[in-house]
């Protein structure tokens, strides 16, 4: 069985609320009985809903499903089920729960049923916007000014007749018993206003001025012959009066919004004046009608364009107790109203509106907004999770827009992202474009083949301009502040064995303004899984790090942590007079080694171009005479491939062909390899300049590789660092992290701790992702 009752709607959306067939029998044959009936207990109209509820499959422990097999024990109505009233007399069931306003709840059985019968209403937002418009249609009659009848004799008579004949023969069809009080109605608004010009002493009226005056109101009636071939169809737009809003929610809400706002959660109060209608402020999330799928009047576009809305009401959704922010006070927050504004938030593909209630102090009298840091910091998590915009001064942007700036990727800049959110903005907006177009497109269809008279459409709004990538930027910095501590608290539990420090020009180039010149590099320090445990923004790259080694160490040992035992860096890694070693002179036992990557790029400075060729060869050259594969996982990778290839209808493959298949993705995850020692890299380097060394080193044009005058200098400094770049004896850089099958051999996957490659991959994102020129120091940090 159902659980909700089931809503009809006209073809332009609202609400049907007159009464259905089923209804109208039940109010012929209620007439014929009037025999008077004791209104049933409480607890037996609950059995007897249970008993219906059992009969039909439902669940008898979901309250609305019982509630709504509950027998109305009042009106002449009584005997039916609640569901079955809401179904078939949706108005008659807003009339009667909007005049139970202010009424007080009895222990009666009739009371306890209307009662019982208004939660169940409530319950729904079809119900709501039912009681809604029948109070609205009470408030318009209310305020409706009466029609003034014939002035003194010799005056101007006045019109009285408030509706044309034509709209009362195109009204919806009644039924029989309805007739003899509508002919009643038409009779009391129907009164021909004749000029009093014959005095009341005279004794009788010819009849031919009888007659003359009866053709006279004949013709300035609207008579059935007045009205036209064709159908008008005209828009009736929503005027001001008809929305309930404040002020300022006038102004900052956008107005295609301003129609089902107003409907939703506004009513009029005493003063005439929009308040809030607290008793529906059941939920956070609102959202608008739909557009109807076929459409009997112009469309407006506000049921395209219309977005979300966001009641952000701790203290009233979930009577949480919050304290005031003001250091000098710490009473409780007491409701003040709804605060007075709404903000409009940046989302993923469009915007939705944020309101927010205000919150006043009992004891120094001051407000805050319960959408306030302040605010938000006292609720639990699960609850502070829930809030889901990041505010700045003058926008706000929600936190699924921030997510997409946290990935670690390569080419994820703050610009891509805008770039991307202004895309989808663009992309919903053309879509709700087309499909009000679409549905006007009809009325203009039969405009043409003269089925409708003519007709006008509103404008679309204009697109909401996405906001430019520096306030992505701030944006991004003030999410990462408003989580600071678990930031903290997450880069501070990072620790490892083989530790990696570097140093980048980079980023700091890109400071202006008043932060110009303030720090000249930018040093990370990174474990060997490739997580980052410190950053800090220093104006020298030696002695100005103390601070950054000392803080590393303590935190070593607060944890109690053993230190690490190998720093890969890329500068100062021997001498007697190495700073890093002072600096972590605390850990005596750790091996200071220079990463590879920058020992080869020392020998690359001795080369006359970049874009010769031969500079590959060399250095592919150079980094075998100081690596050397292990001789185990090359031929086990050998025979997967091998394997691979017969699998593939390839017989007999040969050692090149082999060998020649295999990529270099495939040889860094499948194949450890380890430094050849001090002497045979010694001996190997000095070879390999010697064979590219003079006319040996040139290319077709006659251009040398190799400047042998540098590469000879180089050679002279760089040769008491090949014991600073070896593998540390007795520690495994490998760490196996999975497997993977290839040819149906087992091939073991690892991750290698050696070198400062990771940093340099940061340093490149770092450089992508933050703008070309910062005005803070903070967006660095």
């Amino acid at each position: 069985m159902d659980r909700a009752p089931s809503f009809s709607r006209l073809p332009n959306g609202d609400l049907k609320l007159g009464y259905s067939m089923e209804a109208n029998k039940y109010m012929q044959g209620s007439r014929k009985v009037s025999t008077p009936v004791t209104a049933l207990s409480k607890d037996l109209v609950r059995q007897h809903a249970e008993d219906e509820v059992r009969k039909l499959g439902g669940d008898v422990t979901d309250e609305l499903t019982v509630l709504g097999q509950h027998r109305i024990q009042f009106g002449q109505f009584r005997g039916q089920k609640f569901k079955w009233m809401v179904e078939n007399g949706l108005g008659y069931t807003g009339w009667f729960v909007g005049k139970m306003e202010g009424e007080r709840q009895h222990q009666t059985p009739l009371s306890v049923n209307k009662f019982l019968f208004k939660k169940y209403v409530e319950s729904f937002p079809e119900g709501r916007e039912a009681i809604h418009m029948k109070r609205m249609e009470k408030e318009v009659k209310k305020n409706k000014p009466q029609p003034l009848s014939t002035g003194k004799s010799g005056g101007q008579p006045v019109p009285t007749v408030q509706k044309s004949l034509s709209s009362l023969m195109v009204g919806r069809q009644l039924p029989p018993h309805r007739l003899p009080c509508k002919v009643k109605q038409v009779q009391r608004q129907v009164q021909p206003n004749i000029p009093c010009t014959v005095s009341r002493n005279t004794a009788e009226v010819e009849d031919s001025e009888m007659l003359a005056a009866l053709e006279d109101f004949e013709s300035s009636q609207t008579t059935v012959s007045n009205i036209p071939e064709t159908v008008p169809v005209q828009q009736t737009p929503t005027t001001v009066s008809d929305i309930l809003l404040p002020e300022g929610w006038r102004q900052t809400l956008p107005k295609a919004d301003h129609c089902w706002v107003s409907k939703a959660l506004f009513k009029m109060s005493a003063k005439g004046k929009a308040e809030m209608d607290w008793g529906r402020i059941d939920k956070m999330w609102w959202r608008p009608p739909l557009p109807s799928l076929v459409y009997s009047q112009p469309p407006r576009p506000d049921r395209y364009y219309a977005q979300r809305l966001l009641l952000w009401m701790p203290r009233k959704l979930w009577q949480v107790r919050l304290m005031c922010p003001h250091q000098s006070c710490w009473s409780e927050l007491t409701s003040a109203g709804m605060y007075p504004r709404v903000r409009q938030v940046l989302d993923i593909d469009g915007h939705y509106s944020l309101a927010a209630e205000y919150l006043e102090c009992k004891a120094c009298k001051r407000k805050v907004i319960s959408w306030s840091g302040e605010i938000v910091k006292q609720l639990d998590m699960g609850h502070r999770l829930q809030f889901p915009a990041v505010l700045s001064y003058r926008y706000a942007c929600d936190v699924r827009v921030v997510r997409l700036m946290r990935q670690r990727g390569l080419g994820n800049s703050v610009s891509q992202v805008q770039h991307k959110v202004n895309e989808q903005h663009s992309e919903a907006y053309l879509q709700k474009t087309a499909h009000y177009l679409t549905d006007c497109k009809a009325f203009t269809d039969m405009h043409a083949r003269g089925l409708v008279t003519s007709t006008s459409f509103q404008d679309p709004p204009d697109l909401v301009a996405v906001p430019k990538y520096q306030w992505f930027q701030h944006i991004y910095c003030t999410e990462v502040l408003l989580r600071l501590g678990e930031v903290k608290a997450a880069i501070t539990s990072v620790f490892g064995k083989v530790l990696k420090m570097d140093s980048t020009k980079k980023v700091t180039r890109k400071l202006s303004g008043h932060s110009a010149g303030t720090a000249a590099w930018a040093t990370n320090v990174g474990n060997e899984c490739g997580m980052v445990l410190m950053s800090v923004l220093t104006a020298t790259e030696g002695c100005g790090l103390s601070p950054m080694v000392d803080g590393l160490i303590n935190r070593y040992k607060a944890a109690g942590v053993a230190p690490a035992e190998i720093l890969y860096v890329d500068r100062d890694c021997c001498g007697v007079k190495s700073s890093l070693k002072t600096m972590f002179g605390e850990w005596p036992d750790l091996i200071i080694r220079l990463d590879i990557w920058h020992f080869m790029r020392r020998f690359a400075v001795g080369c006359t171009t970049e874009s010769h060729q031969l500079y590959g060869v060399f250095l592919k050259k150079l980094s075998s005479c100081i690596f050397e594969w292990s001789k185990e996982d090359l031929d086990l990778l050998k025979a997967a491939k091998r394997a691979e290839m017969v699998s593939q209808g390839i017989r007999n493959p040969s050692d090149l062909d082999v060998i020649n298949t295999i990529t270099k993705r495939e040889l860094s995850i499948h194949c450890r390899r380890r430094t050849r020692g001090v002497e045979d890299t010694t001996e190997l380097i000095h070879q390999l300049l010697q064979a590219f060394d003079g006319d040996r080193g040139t290319d077709t044009l006659g251009v040398p590789l190799l400047n042998s005058e540098r590469i000879r200098e180089i050679w002279k400094t760089q040769i008491r660092h090949i014991e600073c770049i070896q593998d540390p004896p007795h520690f495994q850089l490998y760490t196996r992290t999975g497997e993977k099958r290839k040819g149906g051999i087992t091939l073991p996957v690892y991750r290698c701790a050696r070198g400062s490659t990771s940093l340099e991959s940061f340093h490149n994102h770092l450089n992508r992702f933050i703008p070309a020129f910062v005005q803070q120091e903070a967006i660095l940090e």
